[in-house]
């Protein structure tokens, strides 16, 4: 979408359009749109905006076509007085403008939002350093994910040192983007209070911090895609609360920790394309609403444990694929598959996705395969299987 018409535009009549773009405020807004956004933060004999006694909050709605950059005055706007307006402090608290195509980098001025408590800008094209010093101890959401920020290289994240005082911060997303240098120690220090990391699709270096297993009520850990060495640390297993927990295309090495065992929550594991050795830790069967167990791609040897196929809830994806790991597969691979209250008649769904190319496994391929009728993709392909197949493979396409 191009510029905003130059249409004078009341808060009534923006409500009225809210699926374009929406104001919530206590205040009286009166705003002469003559280019994308700025129009909001400037005032002139053209483009005016009156404010009275009230908090400002914006919320540009997401999934539209807005464009432009953000102006540096964002941060500059406070109301003074009813008689006259000046440029200081905007009084934001929460601030939406993901999936547009806003462009350019972040204001500094951001910095002096000191009333903000959500802040969204993903799913844009914002690009370089983010300068911005979070001073809202009373944030609680920062979404950044899916842009261009950052350089690639040392001290892109040295911003995240500010956030250690944000003693409400929930969520933390900053997914896909350029970010470089050392995942920073200062995660560690966080507030308590945090439930989702998202990091992952950066060019993040180092290793995982020990003092990660602080955050207790983490509910989501992604740090996917990045260039993390060294191994999953032991501790990692006082993460209880944890749901999802994605390593995967890293650089990490080493064992899986037995104590992984103990993150009973966990729907999806994802520790794929590492560097990872030694066996599958039988403990993970203890891990009984895992939906997508993903650990293709590593070094891993030895048998998989009969455990893992008394995992019922595995119903979207196993990948075992590209390891070393030997021995006959067990009829009990059968048994994935859970039965759904859910369904009109009662019945079960299965297994969509079961990956075990490329190792080392021998024997026959179980008839049990052939009761997980939802499998949509199957592979056993590079191994030592020998007998008869099984139907499911006779119908399955090539």
């Amino acid at each position: 979408m191009g510029d905003f018409p130059s249409t004078e535009i009341s808060t009534k009549s923006l409500k009225k359009r809210n699926q374009l773009f929406h104001l919530n405020m206590k205040a009286d807004l009166i705003i002469n749109f003559s280019s994308p956004l700025e129009a909001l933060f400037k005032r002139t004999a053209a483009e005016r905006i009156e404010l009275r006694l009230g908090t400002f909050q914006i919320y540009i709605f997401l999934v539209n076509s807005l464009q432009g950059r953000i102006p540096d005055t964002l941060g500059k706007l406070k109301r003074e007085s009813p008689r006259r307006l000046r440029l200081h402090t905007l009084n934001v608290k929460q601030f939406y403008i993901g999936n547009n195509n806003f462009s350019g980098t972040l204001p500094e001025s951001l910095s002096n939002a000191s009333k903000l408590e959500e802040l969204d800008i993903a799913v844009n094209f914002f690009t370089g350093k983010v300068s911005i010093d979070f001073n809202s101890n009373i944030i609680s959401w920062l979404i950044m994910g899916s842009n261009n920020l950052g350089s690639g290289f040392a001290g892109d994240l040295d911003f995240v040192t500010s956030l250690t005082n944000c003693s409400y911060l929930d969520t933390l997303s900053l997914f896909e983007n350029q970010f470089g240098g050392m995942l920073p120690n200062s995660l560690t220090n966080l507030s308590m209070m945090i439930t989702v990391i998202h990091l992952g699709g950066n060019r993040l270096t180092g290793t995982i911090p020990s003092g990660i297993a602080n955050l207790v009520n983490l509910i989501s850990l992604s740090l996917e895609i990045n260039r993390l060495t060294g191994p999953i640390l032991h501790a990692i297993g006082k993460l209880k609360n944890l749901q999802l927990l994605s390593l995967g295309e890293n650089k990490l090495s080493g064992r899986n920790p037995t104590s992984l065992g103990n993150l009973t929550r966990l729907n999806a594991l994802s520790l794929e394309y590492n560097k990872l050795e030694g066996s599958i830790p039988s403990g993970l069967g203890n891990c009984q609403n895992l939906m997508q167990l993903l650990l293709g791609g590593n070094r891993l040897t030895g048998v998989v444990p009969r455990s893992i196929f008394s995992i019922i809830t595995l119903s979207i994806y196993l990948d075992l694929s590209n390891n070393l790991l030997r021995g006959s597969l067990p009829s009990e691979v059968g048994n994935l598959k859970n039965v759904v209250d859910s369904l009109p008649s009662g019945g079960c769904t299965s297994l969509e996705n079961l990956n075990l190319g490329n190792n080392k496994f021998y024997g026959s391929i179980p008839d049990s395969l052939s009761s997980l009728r939802s499998i949509s993709r199957l592979d056993v392909s590079h191994n030592n299987f020998s007998g008869q197949i099984p139907n499911i493979l006779k119908n399955y396409p090539s």
